[in-house]
């Protein structure tokens, strides 16, 4: 299983210590790309995608953005398979 694999199971899971570096290359696996910052808050473009903005607290996202991260991906209504 590979490092991204294992990172959106961990996404899935909702865990209160996923850090924003992890929720950045799920987020880049998705074809995400970081475009700014401001404050505390990431903003990711994905052309065609809403935009996603992600605020980062003491390096570490909240599960309540890890669960709206899960719904914008489209990971709640299947579940994840390795592909």
């Amino acid at each position: 299983m590979s490092s991204v694999n294992k990172l959106v199971r961990r996404l899935l899971a909702r865990p209160a210590d996923m850090r924003f570096d992890e929720v950045e290359t799920v987020l880049e696996s998705f074809g995400y790309e970081l475009k700014g910052s401001k404050g505390s808050h990431r903003r990711f473009e994905r052309p065609g995608r809403p935009m996603i903005v992600v605020p980062v607290s003491a390096r570490r996202v909240s599960r309540y953005y890890l669960a709206d991260l899960v719904r914008l991906l489209g990971l709640e209504d299947a579940p994840y398979e390795e592909k």
